[in-house]
């Protein structure tokens, strides 16, 4: 048996807990709360919240192409222009694969966290960091995650991006810190993306994530037994 006890207010029925399309509707038009986990978070919690992550990967991949060169047109030409001058060839999605159960997991922060069964994808770089220093089962990392930053649901391509998630789970497992690690992990966006871009991409991924409360529900967030 497993030491740990899932916390009954990440534990729902089903992805949409409940919900209707009359709820997700007015949901949609709220928008998803920034302490309540996407219905396919809280559900993974619910059947493996118990297991202790086993082994973690960082894995990250170019952008496509054609999204650079739109990034690059609404900044004026902008982006390519600092990306040469801090000698960066592509910009790059990070994400973390955690092994739990003894099948590895893919965690990914869009416009919302996501999760699912791992798959190599088309020119992935990938750094192994093995076994966490921190013993802590799947409730307890999510647990911590949303204990440290209330605002880890909410999506910024500067101050809450997907590199910004990989680097909370990695300190949360004690695995942040080694300078191979973060400059893995890290690309400066702030420096990369211009203020209209931000804005731009802020509206895109907050529209992206009103569609997935739309779709999937919101899910209710139950009290502390």
């Amino acid at each position: 048996m497993f030491k740990h006890k899932v916390p009954k207010h990440y534990i729902t029925k089903n992805p949409q807990d409940g919900t209707g399309v009359i709820s997700n509707i007015k949901d949609f038009i709220q928008g998803r709360p920034s302490d309540i986990y996407p219905p396919q978070i809280r559900k993974f919690i619910e059947v493996y919240g118990n297991h202790k992550v086993e082994n973690v990967m960082v894995a990250r991949k170019p952008v496509w192409k054609v999204l650079e060169h739109l990034v690059n047109t609404f900044s004026g030409g902008d982006l390519f222009k600092k990306m040469k001058e801090l000698n960066i060839d592509r910009l790059r999605h990070l994400y973390v694969v955690l092994k739990i159960n003894g099948t590895d997991y893919t965690f990914e922060k869009d416009e919302v966290i996501k999760v699912a069964k791992y798959q190599a994808r088309s020119g992935q770089e990938t750094l192994q960091l093995g076994k966490p220093k921190n013993d802590v089962s799947v409730a307890e990392l999510f647990a911590s995650l949303i204990k440290q930053d209330p605002q880890i649901n909410i999506y910024d391509s500067i101050k809450a991006n997907c590199q910004g998630f990989v680097a909370h789970v990695l300190r949360v497992l004690g695995l942040w810190g080694p300078s191979e690690t973060v400059q893995f992990v890290k690309q400066p966006t702030d420096k990369l993306l211009s203020p209209f871009v931000q804005k731009l991409n802020k509206g895109i991924t907050t529209a992206g994530a009103k569609v997935n409360v739309l779709i999937e529900g919101k899910g209710k967030k139950k009290k502390c037994m």
